[in-house]
């Protein structure tokens, strides 16, 4: 028993021997970083060798190869003047194989850490692009496995721009995107907001008017079922009829009436309800003027006929 606990413990250490004893010749210790460093993994000597590495593959279509040797250049020499030209390159490299998340995680560091690189309007240019890809739905890929909203990439992508490069070319562009990402999000009131401030920010921008439309919209699905408060609805028929006397497209001017006769319908139906309720109680008084007010203010609609029908019989009692 003795002899058999010997042998274990003998073939044990000869084990722990047979792997660490390898391991040596790949790690070394480096006193720039005061840290052992497998050279495999380690970022050539020199900020532009490894920068003509990572080069070469990217020249010969390797992108996804390129783009982490780019990466490793600005890990192991991020005050190098080749920092922000490798993250540049490395993103484009990312967008080349289609990870298009990781590209945006690359442009992102560059845009905060090397904000005055003189790539920066074309990584801006380029997470314009990749925002709009996330923003038609495309997800975020890890092992090739579409996961996680794409949305949510979007308008961190938009808010990035707007918040850092407001007035670059893309500035108007993206504070539009954005409110499109809200609005997809069904955060209306939040994409109301977001056009609005296009408005504001941006009063000689040609999506002027396409926001103003969007105003209207958003404030048409925020408005409640007609049953309940009818202030937005109030809003939005407001909205539509202000884009309308601004002269806009013919295309959208036909749309804007035709959702603002639906929501005359709406209101209509909503005082409707109401004029029911006070008959149904026996107060006449009350549903004549909520009667007569359809009449007056929604003749167009069905249920300004229905209100004469009650009219009509309200008399009669």
């Amino acid at each position: 028993m003795k002899r058999s606990a010997f042998l274990s413990f003998i073939l044990t250490i000869a084990l722990i021997c047979i792997i660490e004893v390898p391991c040596y010749g790949f790690w070394v210790w480096t006193p720039q970083t005061k840290r052992w460093i497998n050279p495999k993994y380690a970022a050539k000597e020199t900020p532009q060798k490894q920068f003509d590495y990572a080069m070469d593959f990217f020249e010969k279509g390797n992108y996804e190869k390129a783009a982490k040797e780019f990466e490793r250049l600005i890990r192991s020499y991020p005050t190098s003047s080749l920092a922000p030209e490798a993250g540049y390159y490395g993103g484009l490299s990312y967008q080349r194989c289609e990870l298009y998340y990781k590209a945006h995680l690359i442009y992102a560091k560059i845009i905060t850490q090397y904000p005055h690189s003189k790539r920066i309007s074309q990584i801006v240019e380029n997470e314009y692009r990749i925002g709009n890809i996330f923003l038609e739905g495309k997800r975020r890929k890890m092992l090739n496995v579409r996961i996680l909203p794409a949305l949510s990439t979007a308008k961190k992508i938009f808010e990035s721009i707007v918040e850092n490069f407001p007035y670059s070319e893309y500035g108007d562009d993206s504070q539009y995107k954005l409110g499109l990402v809200y609005k997809k999000m069904n955060n209306y009131q939040e994409a109301a907001e977001a056009f609005e401030r296009l408005i504001k920010n941006y009063p000689q921008s040609s999506l002027v008017e396409e926001a103003k439309y969007q105003i209207a919209f958003c404030l048409l699905k925020s408005s409640l079922p007609s049953d309940y408060d009818q202030e937005l609805t109030d809003k939005a028929i407001k909205k539509f009829e202000d884009f309308i006397s601004g002269n806009p497209p013919a295309d959208l001017t036909e749309e804007a009436k035709e959702v603002i006769k639906e929501l005359k319908n709406r209101k209509a139906k909503h005082e409707l309800d109401i004029a029911k309720y006070y008959e149904d109680n026996n107060k006449y008084q009350a549903a004549v003027i909520y009667y007569e007010s359809i009449i007056k203010n929604y003749p167009q609609t069905e249920w300004a006929k229905v209100a004469k029908e009650r009219l009509k019989s309200i008399k009669k009692k």
